[in-house]
């Protein structure tokens, strides 16, 4: 963590925990609401939360993309591709069909299979 920190930050203030807290709440509030789209709202707060580390010296636009694991970042583009892919195909709907016929309807059951 201590790469991610600006020169003059020998730690993580209150206040940057703090902004980072209402900035992650604010976005899963929209998110949920579903008002905005999610990717709109998740490059916004990660931008806003940038402009607010510099503004309270946490850190600067180079410590913050130093701080993203593009490795984490790619499984995760990848992950949705194929759920979007399967989605549209109707797997999921198939998938579940036939958990609830071979469950017989019984919920428990139901969720052990899923």
């Amino acid at each position: 963590m201590q790469e991610v920190l600006h020169e003059g930050a020998s730690h993580i203030g209150a206040g940057a925990v703090t902004a980072a807290l209402l900035i992650f709440l604010g976005a899963y509030g929209i998110i949920i609401s579903e008002k905005i789209h999610r990717t709109i709202i998740a490059i916004f707060a990660g931008a806003l939360m940038v402009v607010v580390g510099v503004f309270i010296n946490f850190y600067d636009q180079e410590g913050a993309i130093h701080a993203i694991d593009f490795n984490t970042v790619g499984l995760l583009v990848g992950m949705m591709i194929i759920v979007g892919v399967s989605k549209d195909t109707g797997l999921f709907q198939y998938v579940a069909v036939k958990a609830a016929k071979f469950a017989k309807g019984d919920p428990w059951k139901i969720l052990i299979l899923f």
